[in-house]
């Protein structure tokens, strides 16, 4: 709910900056990961337990994620909704793809029925730009 209101609210400021746009959206990750990071001291010992490998690991992780933040902020701004919001949600289907590549986990019925009816969204969201204004 969080990552779509920062999307609302990035596409409402049109005249700011992505770098600040996206400088928020991390402040945002870092003010909700905190708290649950300190009260289950789990993520807490892990990152203890790295070495330099790891931890350069992370940072690289990092970089990478700001970068693609400003690119999604940048094309955010001028992206019509409609095609936005497809291309948001279309990012579930990949991260269930590389689940299944990567981590070998399964793809039930309830997983191809929720990528199926994203494809649906993407094709009358391109139909719906394709006709003029007020044809039905």
């Amino acid at each position: 709910m969080a990552f779509a209101m920062a999307n609302v609210l990035s596409r409402k400021a049109a005249g700011v900056d992505e770098t600040i746009k996206a400088g928020a959206v991390w402040a945002g990750v870092a003010l909700v990961a905190l708290p649950v990071a300190i009260l289950t001291e789990q993520p807490i010992r892990a990152l203890a337990a790295m070495d330099s490998r790891g931890w350069l690991l992370v940072v690289v992780i990092a970089l990478v994620l700001f970068c693609v933040n400003l690119i999604v902020q940048f094309a955010l701004a001028r992206t019509s909704a409609n095609r936005a919001i497809v291309i948001m949600l279309s990012e579930l289907v990949f991260a269930a793809a590389s689940s299944y590549f990567l981590a070998f986990e399964q793809i039930g019925w309830r997983d191809w029925v929720g990528g199926a009816m994203l494809v649906a969204a993407a094709l009358c969201s391109g139909r719906l730009e394709t006709q003029a204004p007020g044809a039905a």
